[in-house]
């Protein structure tokens, strides 16, 4: 990990993760309302369970958990959640991220395409993302 930069989560982390996690709900304009207790939950498990992470700096964090596919037991996916980062320290979280997914056999990101997402594009191609899918929503 990146001393003094990125670190895991503990639970007295949870209430700076909901701010943020309110941030980001409104800078993406996701649908329905930021409920901080369904989150704070959500993100007390992904801190206690072993398949799930968060990693925080100051003012960013990340969140995911490592799942296998429905259709195959064997072949564990690393998702990420959430990804916010008000300090410009994005790549480090998402590099921390990585080092706590090795034990998946891949790992996946998503980014929203409201929050800038050529230069997010970017910094994920930069650390060898590719995009391989395309999310649909009907409202």
């Amino acid at each position: 990990m990146h001393q003094n930069i990125v670190r895991e989560a503990v639970e007295s982390d949870l209430p700076g993760i909901c701010i943020l996690g309110q941030r980001f709900h409104e800078a993406a304009e996701l649908p329905g309302t930021f409920c901080p207790g369904v989150f704070w939950t959500f993100c007390e498990y992904l801190i206690n369970e072993d398949e799930g992470c968060i990693f925080v700096t100051d003012k960013g964090m990340i969140g995911g958990h490592i799942a296998p596919l429905p259709w195959d037991a064997t072949f564990r996916v690393a998702n990420e959640v959430f990804w916010w980062a008000e300090d410009g320290r994005g790549a480090d979280l998402v590099r921390d991220y990585e080092e706590w997914a090795t034990k998946a056999d891949e790992v996946r990101m998503a980014f929203l395409i409201n929050l800038r997402p050529t230069a997010t594009g970017r910094v994920l191609s930069r650390l060898g993302y590719m995009g391989v899918e395309m999310g649909m929503v009907k409202t």
